[in-house]
């Protein structure tokens, strides 16, 4: 075997024509194989040096549901979502269209000076559960729970509302999750595509912004972040700028990973981006007025642009599916966001 990437979690074994994959969680295994004889030999030498159990066609793996169907693959984590309704006592609360409604933002008003003990386990929890959720089959709650999961030393019964508001969503989507058609339905195949966005000095507390982005491999995406930047920004396109950045180095991760599972990106991968400012400055390394104050570090992305790596190009803020990462919007953007995400309920 060679490892795809430097983390060591992700291994190919290629003889002739022949490939088996396997993808690794501590003792947990995932093997993706074009020949059965490979695969039956890899197992016969695990079980001879260990005790293994072999669970055949992936249905369960760390708590995502896997639905196979002819024309693709549905992740979801209903049985989960319903423990922590279960676990929290919400079993029997009203559903809710959206995790956050438009506009919200936390205020000093929403922050304990002297929390209780008791407010700060519960939310942290909560958060806990929500953040595996957010990470596994439920990119569009990213944003909620990154803006609540700055504020846990500071819970408040106003910040446990709103947690519990998302698992209200939730509970109304329960076998909501991504799902991996067999062909790309906008015909982008085997490419990389990715948005960012950001949203200039949205935190009122920081007058720092909220950054984010979301990577597509046939149609799916398969990474995402929501995150407040750890600088203070002195303009829209600085911050979008910063944003760019960050996303690069994702991109560039992903890349390499492609490359070792043998799905070179030959071409650049196309970041949109929906602010121009950010974009001309990728392409000009001239020190302008309102740019010369800018991070050595952050200028990254104009290297990755001259190495061929990726290419940023314009997208309207109303298509920007990067968007939902960095701000609650209204119900009708939410929802065409999230159907751009892939996101369906089980069997459709």
């Amino acid at each position: 075997f060679k490892s795809v990437t430097d983390d060591d979690c992700v291994w190919k074994l290629k003889r002739g024509e022949s490939e088996l994959i396997v993808a690794t969680v501590v003792d947990d295994m995932i093997q993706v194989t074009n020949d059965d004889a490979l695969l039956k030999e890899f197992n016969d030498f695990l079980r001879s040096r260990f005790t293994i159990t072999d669970n055949g066609r992936v249905e369960h793996f760390l708590g995502v549901h896997f639905t196979h169907s002819d024309d693709g693959l549905h992740a979801s984590q209903e049985g989960f979502i319903e423990r922590c309704l279960m676990k929290f006592n919400l079993i029997d609360q009203p559903a809710c269209q959206m995790p956050m409604q438009k506009g919200y933002t936390v205020s000093e008003k929403d922050l304990a000076e002297n929390p209780k003990q008791e407010h700060i386990t519960l939310l942290r929890a909560m958060l806990g559960c929500l953040s595996y959720l957010m990470t596994w089959t439920r990119p569009e709650i990213a944003y909620p729970v990154n803006l609540l999961a700055r504020y846990t030393s500071k819970a408040s019964p106003a910040l446990i509302e709103q947690a519990k508001k998302i698992f209200r969503y939730l509970s109304g989507t329960k076998d909501w999750g991504i799902r991996f058609p067999r062909d790309d339905p906008l015909g982008r195949g085997e490419r990389l595509v990715c948005y960012v966005d950001a949203s200039d000095a949205d935190c009122s507390l920081t007058r720092r912004s909220t950054g984010g982005h979301v990577v597509f491999w046939n149609g799916v995406p398969i990474a995402w972040r929501s995150a407040r930047q750890a600088l203070v920004t002195l303009s829209t396109a600085e911050s979008e700028y910063v944003q760019a950045t960050l996303a690069c180095q994702e991109v560039l991760y992903l890349r390499d990973m492609f490359e070792g599972l043998g799905i070179p990106q030959d071409e650049p991968t196309v970041i949109y981006e929906d602010n121009k400012a950010a974009i001309d400055l990728s392409e000009n390394p001239c020190n302008r007025g309102r740019s010369k104050h800018i991070a050595r570090r952050w200028h990254f992305v104009r290297q990755c642009r001259d190495n061929g790596d990726v290419l940023l190009a314009k997208v309207d803020g109303t298509r920007n599916t990067a968007d939902v990462f960095t701000k609650s919007v209204s119900h009708e953007l939410f929802v065409l966001f999230r159907d751009n995400l892939g996101l369906r309920p089980s069997g459709k």
